[in-house]
């Protein structure tokens, strides 16, 4: 049953991102909403834009820095080319928006809400970064999860996959840089160490996921991870897994980036659907 708030959304463009935007689309259409999905470098692209109540960029909004963020085949473009056909009186939405690309956005006179700043959608999100953490290593072994998890960082993802590859078995350790955390991590019932024990203990687990977009793990430490483990690299640049020691070492390093949008791309595109209508929604009382 759609609610009054989704009715009141009025015609929505959704431009550029993944398979999580065409979910998005869908569902939304399927919620009472007048909604058209497009790539950033549609040639008619104005013409969708054009009495638009509200337009919906991806997650994240770039990749570069200068272009929407799209896989579709017909390409992108760049940020400025599809801010210039919007108006101030549009609904605009977007994630993870740089201060950068925030600064674009008020360059053309437009405001727009950040939807990767919600706490909720960031939690959910995460879960599903976790299920895709999971479905990774189970690709990528052929042996049990009953072995040594260390995770790196105890922050929205790395709780999500402590929880989820404790229930299948896994003996998980979580590596962190204060009290505070390491109190946290005890308390939901995971071994902790801090970063500064790693180097007489890293060479004992089976698979390490990094969620630390910082190096924790560097060159010295990537040296004694075992030859059988399973490194997984869950954090945005500049990352916290050294790349280049892992080749050189011949040691298993998987780069993880945008696992929602990979394997979960219905939910986390109804995720961010309901995120965006219940923005909308709350907006729309401030008018």
């Amino acid at each position: 049953m759609t609610s009054p708030i989704n009715m009141k959304i009025g015609k929505t463009v959704i431009i550029g991102g993944d398979g999580r935007q065409k979910a998005m689309a869908e569902y939304l259409n399927s919620c009472g909403v007048a909604c058209v999905c497009c790539c950033a470098a549609d040639t008619d692209i104005e013409q969708k834009i054009n009495g638009a109540k509200c337009v919906i960029f991806p997650l994240p909004l770039t990749k570069d820095g200068i272009n929407i963020y799209d896989t579709g085949e017909k390409g992108t473009a760049p940020i400025d080319s599809v801010l210039k056909l919007l108006k101030p009186e549009q609904k605009i939405f977007a994630g993870m928006v740089s201060a950068a690309a925030g600064e674009r956005f008020a360059s053309h006179g437009l405001t727009f809400t950040d939807y990767f700043k919600d706490e909720a959608l960031t939690v959910y999100n995460a879960a599903l970064t976790a299920e895709g953490l999971l479905k990774t290593v189970l690709d990528n072994t052929q042996r049990s999860l009953s072995r040594r998890v260390l995770i790196t960082g105890y922050g929205r993802v790395a709780k999500a996959a402590a929880r989820l590859f404790s229930a299948c078995s896994a003996k998980v350790t979580v590596a962190v840089r204060n009290e505070k955390s390491r109190a946290q991590a005890v308390c939901d019932g995971f071994e902790a160490i801090f970063y500064s024990q790693l180097k007489s203990r890293i060479f004992i687990y089976d698979i390490i996921i990094n969620t630390v977009p910082a190096q924790v793990i560097d060159k010295s430490l990537v040296r004694s991870v075992r030859h059988d483990a399973l490194m997984l690299e869950a954090a945005s640049a500049p990352y916290g897994i050294d790349r280049a020691a892992a080749e050189d070492y011949g040691k298993k390093l998987i780069l993880c980036p945008g696992l929602p949008g990979r394997y979960k791309p219905v939910s986390a595109g109804r995720i961010i659907a309901d995120t965006v209508i219940r923005l909308y929604g709350e907006e729309h009382t401030k008018w």
